[in-house]
């Protein structure tokens, strides 16, 4: 029982920080879907570049 409890508030000290900031960002969903639009921009731009490096190694880029 000492390790479980010991396990619990190691876990807990660890994630009130996370839980917390969860519990800020519910309060504001428009502002976690822009984050989300953002993110989503930022990664599709990123594999666009890497899809195109990959054809290019790979000498299928048919259109270029």
């Amino acid at each position: 029982m000492k390790v479980k409890k010991f396990l619990y508030e190691v876990l807990m000290e660890e994630l009130s920080p996370i839980q917390a900031k969860r519990h800020e960002l519910e309060k504001d969903v428009p502002a976690v879907m822009e984050i989300l639009k953002q993110g989503s921009i930022q990664a599709r731009e990123i594999a666009a570049k890497t899809l195109d490096e990959v054809k290019s190694a790979m000498k299928i880029n048919y259109w270029k």
